[in-house]
């Protein structure tokens, strides 16, 4: 199976990583550092799951989920900094799960 984590942060997706190895080491993970680059892995690899920063360097997650959204139905989770109901509404109406 595979994944996709879209995030800029390297140390973020070093704990992802980790997690994946040692909790599903079946799981193929593949990251990206912007936006772009993670729609194209989702459309290329068509992964079981994809992970998506709230804020990546050249767009924002929500619009990566709705660029994902015309090609696919590929659960997207996005992690969102904000908590509060306008930010988790905006996610949601952009396609995530």
């Amino acid at each position: 199976m595979k994944a996709i984590l879209s995030h800029s942060d390297p140390e973020v997706q070093r704990a992802f990583q980790l997690a994946f190895m040692f909790m599903e080491p079946e799981w193929e993970v593949m990251y990206s550092r912007e936006g772009a680059r993670g729609v194209e892995l989702a459309g290329n690899d068509m992964p079981q799951m994809i992970f998506v920063d709230s804020s990546l360097p050249d767009m924002d997650g929500t619009d990566v989920v709705s660029w994902i959204r015309r090609f696919s139905h590929i659960p997207v989770i996005i992690f969102n900094k904000n908590n509060d109901e306008m930010a988790v509404a905006k996610c949601l109406e952009s396609g995530a799960d």
